[in-house]
């Protein structure tokens, strides 16, 4: 069940850097500041943390 949430998960991030194309002339990722894609991925880790912590208090 996990797997599916974190793959499903993986997945949508992606496709939130990625983008979806269109006219707009860059990725998410293009043009965004530095810091801010840092510290949304550090908040993606600290959020995967939190989820195999729980998995692993479920054991």
């Amino acid at each position: 069940m996990f797997k599916s949430l974190g793959l499903v998960f993986t997945f949508a991030v992606a496709v939130c850097l990625v983008g979806c194309g269109g006219n707009q002339g860059g990725s998410v990722t293009e043009n965004a500041e530095q810091s801010d894609i840092e510290a949304y991925e550090a908040a993606i880790a600290a959020e995967e943390a939190a989820m195999n912590e729980d998995f692993e208090e479920t054991k």
